[in-house]
């Protein structure tokens, strides 16, 4: 079983499916079965599917691409555990199968708490893990982690919802691995997201292990590893031990108070003091006035490496190719200067896909001209309908190039369709047809001397 889950270029989540076999049309048309409405995607944009309990995406011959975990694909591509896959505006996160669906938890090599909870649809779900809060806004709030995938943020559409000035609407995952290991990834968020104060853009995570996003920390807690004598957390730049608590693996805490789910009876644990000087600040509104700036300077870096490649297309198809390269090379300047923002390098990796996009249109329209000169009609033909298929740059000019032998041909048909030449006349078009196998005018001439050339032999 696969979860889609699809977010929108504000961040929020647009929609989500559950799916396991199938194909399924991803674009702006009605009739796509996954509709992404933005002018940036395509009517039939992408093809995702899956097979023998893999999925893979297509590149339906789109205008702004397919992207897989920040690299454009030119052919079908299978999309990894937990892979993110770009279209228009939107990311389209593909997880594995949901917590129910794992195999037996007392089996599995990290076995979820043995404990079910209902459900918002029914049944019951078990706890994979759960992150127990150590800052001073959420000390003792206990958050369960029940599905093989979760989204951490303010956004309420978020399994973990956390209301803080420091936390993106979507600010990260938790995705629970094939063997059992539990993973957090970071999406895009303004503040990071830390693994024991260590900034991770994705990192696998343990039992006592402490997670913060932004300025939020908790402590990890997972079943099936007995008793903790000690759990370190984290206020402000300090640390403070938890006296010794024989916490058991299904052990919920609430409010500092540790309730089991056997019948011995609870134990109080009453936290230590905490001064002002030890309490994290949150975010000001100058810091968010900054991840605010971060983000807009991201999106206007995204903006102008775009019109770079768009004008520098436009110039290789005017034959201006060392204009189009000085472009290039502005682009290539102007990344060094976004670097500080590209953290991800998702700027890096659209402007060299795009950059080697217009690099092999430029070689195929190259080789076009060159099988033209050689009057190598079949070898034109061909390039000539890839190239106006892909809907690159160079269509305009690969038209403009084939058309004068074109109508060379078929003027010459013509002449001799005039004197009653028919067998020459229809080798003059068919070579014209063979040269543009989309011109439908000449079709139509080729399949109207045929017939005339049958009825009169008839």
């Amino acid at each position: 079983m696969f979860t889609l889950i699809i977010e929108d270029q504000d961040g929020n989540i647009a929609d989500e499916y559950s799916f396991e076999d199938g194909e399924f049309i991803v674009g702006r048309s009605h009739s796509s079965d996954i509709i992404l409405p933005s002018d940036n995607v395509s009517r039939r944009h992408a093809r995702l599917f899956t097979r023998d309990g893999r999925c893979y995406v297509e590149d339906l011959a789109s205008s702004n691409g397919v992207f897989v975990d920040g690299s454009r694909i030119h052919r079908v591509t299978e999309v990894p555990l937990s892979g993110q896959v770009k279209v228009g505006d939107y990311y389209l996160h593909v997880e594995g199968a949901r917590a129910t669906d794992i195999p037996d938890p007392v089996s599995a090599s990290t076995p979820a708490v043995a404990v079910e909870q209902s459900s918002a649809h029914g049944g019951s779900q078990f706890v994979i893990a759960r992150l127990v809060g150590s800052s001073p806004s959420i000390r003792g709030q206990v958050f369960d982690v029940t599905r093989a995938v979760s989204l951490v943020g303010r956004g309420k559409d978020c399994a973990i919802t956390v209301i803080d000035a420091s936390i993106s609407r979507i600010h990260g995952k938790l995705v629970r691995n094939q063997d059992g290991s539990i993973t957090v990834e970071d999406l895009r968020s303004a503040n990071g997201t830390y693994v024991n104060d260590q900034r991770v853009e994705q990192a696998t995570f343990g039992h006592g292990d402490r997670l913060r996003f932004g300025n939020i920390e908790f402590v990890v807690e997972l079943p099936g590893y007995g008793d903790v004598e000690h759990i370190e957390v984290s206020s402000g730049g300090r640390r403070w031990a938890v006296a010794a608590v024989a916490l058991l693996a299904s052990s919920l805490i609430i409010g500092g108070i540790v309730v089991g789910f056997s019948d011995e009876s609870p134990s109080e644990v009453i936290p230590p003091e905490v001064t002002d000087s030890e309490v994290k600040p949150t975010n000001t509104s100058d810091e968010i006035a900054d991840a605010e700036e971060r983000e807009l300077r991201y999106e206007r870096a995204g903006e102008k490496l775009e019109s770079i490649v768009k004008r520098a297309a436009k110039l290789a198809a005017q034959d201006k190719w060392q204009a189009a390269e000085a472009l290039l090379l502005e682009g290539k300047a102007f990344l060094d200067e976004v670097a500080a923002i590209d953290t991800k390098g998702e700027l890096t990796a659209r402007f060299e896909a795009s950059e080697t996009e217009l690099r092999t249109a430029r070689a195929e329209y190259k080789r076009l001209l060159s099988s033209l000169a050689a009057r190598d009609y079949v070898s034109v033909g061909r390039r000539y309908k890839e190239i106006v298929q892909q809907k690159g740059p160079f269509a305009t000019a690969a038209a403009d190039a084939i058309a004068p032998e074109k109508l060379r041909l078929v003027n010459s048909g013509d002449a001799l369709c005039g004197e009653k030449v028919y067998g020459k006349c229809l080798d003059y078009y068919q070579k014209a047809k063979t040269l543009d196998p989309l011109d439908q005018n000449v079709a139509q001439k080729v399949r109207e001397l045929r017939l005339k050339i049958l009825s009169e032999t008839d």
